[in-house]
């Protein structure tokens, strides 16, 4: 009993020896060992090292042979398995191999540890068959058929976006033409000669001699002429807006750059106007001589020295030049659109058309 007891320590033993000098185990095996040509199988490659040892499998390019007559497809992820309690790795990879040669090939996977070459504790026998033709019914076989002609299909879609194409080239071409033929005329230039402002006021007062006086509302009338004459030509002489101001916003305006006894004048001209104007004032008509004289008086010795004014130049559009403009604006939009969407159509139809 003591030598069967001792027969097994020492066996036991000389096996942890063995699996302690073994640095790496490899292990193999196929899907399956038999196949036809052609076909594809995976061939599992199963490394058992310590932990933190470096192993390395071998890598297979596609169409790459492991063995002459069998090729390698694909190459999978290693896949890693801690096993022993932690102590051991177990490295798995497999790899898809095919064959296009009938034969018996043995293959025996390998890995790399450390620079040294470990191979697997045994080979894998893989055959590889012909496919089996029956030859003794050659009569049965067929002729190979010719080109099968394809069913015709209307494809609407196409259809419809050529058309939408063709009717939007049209129209464009439509617009462009009326776009280039329907141009503005040139814009027209005229010189205007000025008249200097005291003349214009002094022409203005002329006229107001010939109105008639005799009634309030012709005398009304007659007062506010002279008011507008006057305030026309301070607009025009000196620059504010006199027609919106009161008469004693006007006088301040005036005070600090006119002679007292002009400023007076303009002053009782207004307040006569705005009295007869507003407040029904009966102004008797040598009144208005006298008034319409003091007016001329004031726009003559307040005249601009200056009485050449140069020539003013206006450039005129008719209204039918604008509205020549604003139709071609608005072809040039739509030309523009249509432009987009016929480029858009055109690779609509392409993309159809190739595929």
């Amino acid at each position: 009993m003591r030598s069967i007891f001792f027969s097994l320590f020492f066996l036991l033993s000389f096996v942890n020896v063995v699996a302690q000098s073994t640095p790496c185990l490899v292990e193999a095996k196929a899907d399956t060992t038999d196949m036809l040509i052609g076909e594809q199988t995976k061939i599992s490659v199963t490394a058992k090292v310590a932990v933190g040892a470096r192993v390395v499998f071998p890598e297979y390019a596609p169409e790459e042979m492991m063995v002459p007559g069998l090729e390698v497809v694909a190459s999978g992820k290693i896949d890693t398995t801690k096993t022993n309690d932690g102590k051991m790795w177990e490295l798995k990879r497999e790899y898809t191999v095919t064959s296009f040669d009938s034969a018996l090939y043995s293959i025996v996977p390998e890995v790399y540890l450390d620079g040294d070459t470990i191979k697997s504790r045994s080979a894998i026998g893989l055959k590889v068959e012909s496919i089996p033709v029956d030859t003794t019914k050659l009569d049965s076989f067929v002729e190979p058929y010719g080109c099968a002609e394809e069913d015709f299909t209307l494809d609407w879609i196409f259809v419809m976006a050529v058309v939408l194409l063709i009717a939007t080239l049209v129209l464009m071409g439509i617009l462009l033409k009326k776009f280039k033929s329907k141009k503005p005329l040139p814009v027209q230039t005229v010189i205007e000669e000025v008249t200097p402002p005291h003349r214009e006021a002094l022409a203005s007062i002329e006229k107001l001699k010939l109105l008639p006086r005799s009634t309030r509302e012709e005398n009304e009338t007659y007062y506010s002429e002279l008011s507008a004459v006057l305030r026309k030509y301070l607009l025009a002489r000196y620059g504010f807006d006199a027609l919106k101001m009161t008469t004693s916003e006007i006088v301040h305006v005036l005070i600090n750059g006119q002679n007292v006894g002009q400023l007076n004048e303009l002053g009782e001209i207004l307040k006569t106007s705005d009295m007869v104007k507003f407040a029904q004032y009966s102004a008797s008509l040598d009144e208005g001589d006298k008034n319409l004289l003091q007016a001329a008086n004031y726009i003559f010795q307040t005249r601009n020295e200056i009485d050449i004014i140069p020539p003013r130049t206006l450039n005129i559009e008719t209204k039918e030049n604008k509205e020549i403009r604003a139709q071609r604006k608005k072809m040039l939009k739509y030309i523009i659109l249509l432009g987009i969407a016929a480029l858009l159509l055109t690779a609509f139809v392409l993309e159809r058309f190739i595929v």
